[in-house]
């Protein structure tokens, strides 16, 4: 396995040292391993906290260690496979549901697509689409790369994509842009460029209480998601970090994926989408998984409807 030192955030050792986020993080972490059906997760959330705290400045270390030691074999289950499972089943199948009523046109521009298991998910709701995965690596599963509708693009994050303008209806990103380390603006801009008619977002957001009702006006938090809201938005930043660290580069194994920590608070990615776009119809949603998912924080969809067809 290649590995090289990606761009962490420092709000991930703040968080590690901050008591009231390592508690909520450690709840969450032994949440997410029940729901993944972890053996003994409780457990196995206890033991990865306290290496990570116990590391302090030298947590990438503990980290790597529990990736390619303790998670590979815990319990007789490698637990990337478990999460990756979830990944699938939950939360991809979930953004797909939420996000197919606004995909526009017959062809799709998957950035950051990975595995290609969302645009696996929105076939089987739009069967006649055709979908590009684009992504640095060519890493879509078997299914994926068996499926005649799903293509692959290669793309350089902070380059400009080698697709000729508005060569697809919409396109969508799924968590993406909180991991781009280049400037938002003009990575925002250069996917806008390939689509005609829709740009689709998803990200982890921070957000208030009065937010709440966007959500749904029967939504009762759980326990988690409420003690989530209590925290500043600083705090709030610091938590999606480090469940983003632990989920990216030991959960899932991808020790060089980057977690600069640009997470948006709700109402400001819509602003500076609304700014990028002033022609466009932005909208907002939450995320529609709310009854299955694990993480208690936020998680929006943005919809970019361009005017006539035209990224301006």
């Amino acid at each position: 396995m290649s590995f090289h030192s990606p761009t962490l955030s420092p709000l991930i050792l703040s968080g590690l040292r901050n008591k009231k986020i390592t508690e909520l993080v450690l709840r969450t972490l032994a949440e997410d391993l029940a729901t993944f059906k972890t053996p003994k997760a409780n457990e196995l959330a206890q033991i990865t906290m306290e290496k990570l705290m116990g590391a302090d400045e030298n947590y990438p270390i503990a980290a790597r260690s529990l990736a390619l030691e303790v998670y590979p074999n815990w319990e007789g289950q490698d637990v990337r496979h478990l999460y990756h499972q979830y990944n699938w089943e939950v939360e991809r199948k979930g953004s797909a549901a939420t996000a197919a009523a606004h995909v526009t046109g017959t062809s799709l521009l998957d950035i950051g697509g990975g595995p290609g298991t969302f645009s696996l998910e929105l076939l089987k709701m739009r069967p006649s689409l055709k979908i590009s995965v684009a992504d640095i690596h060519d890493w879509r599963n078997e299914d994926a790369r068996a499926n005649p509708s799903i293509g692959f693009q290669q793309m350089s994050i902070g380059k400009a994509f080698p697709i000729a303008d508005k060569s697809f209806d919409t396109g969508t990103l799924l968590y993406v842009l909180h991991h781009v380390e280049s400037d938002h603006d003009e990575f925002l801009k250069e996917c806008a460029r390939c689509v005609k008619q829709c740009l689709i977002l998803f990200e982890d957001v921070k957000v208030s209480t009065t937010d709440l009702g966007i959500k749904s006006p029967a939504f009762t938090a759980r326990p988690l998601e409420a003690d989530f809201l209590r925290l500043n938005l600083s705090e709030q930043a610091e938590f999606i970090a480090l469940v983003d660290y632990i989920c990216n580069h030991i959960a899932s194994r991808e020790l060089s994926m980057p977690v600069p920590g640009r997470y948006y608070e709700l109402h400001e990615l819509r602003e500076k989408l609304v700014s990028l776009f002033p022609t466009a119809e932005v909208k907002t949603f939450f995320h529609g998984i709310y009854d299955t998912k694990c993480y208690p924080n936020p998680e929006a969809m943005y919809v970019v409807k361009f005017q006539n067809g035209r990224a301006a």
